[in-house]
């Protein structure tokens, strides 16, 4: 659940909540929100992309273990 609260110190509206350590700022609750969308969807991306990453290196350990046994992480 995403929260909104104006920031006196940053002089600017504050999105986070759905993911730790997302936030964005906005001089308004509208431009908060969209930076939050932008910064939300960069960070599935980057999420995503990791995913395959360990999936694939699972994948390959699984290989390299199939032929000798002595790979490890």
């Amino acid at each position: 659940m995403k929260q909104i609260r104006w920031s006196e110190e940053d002089k600017a509206y504050i999105v986070a909540g759905e993911y730790s350590g997302l936030s964005a700022f906005g001089k308004t609750e509208d431009e908060a929100l969209k930076e939050y969308r932008i910064a939300k969807e960069a960070y599935l991306e980057v999420k995503k992309e990791d995913e395959l990453i360990v999936g694939y290196l699972e994948e390959t350990k699984s290989l390299y273990k199939a032929q000798d046994g002595a790979f490890e992480f």
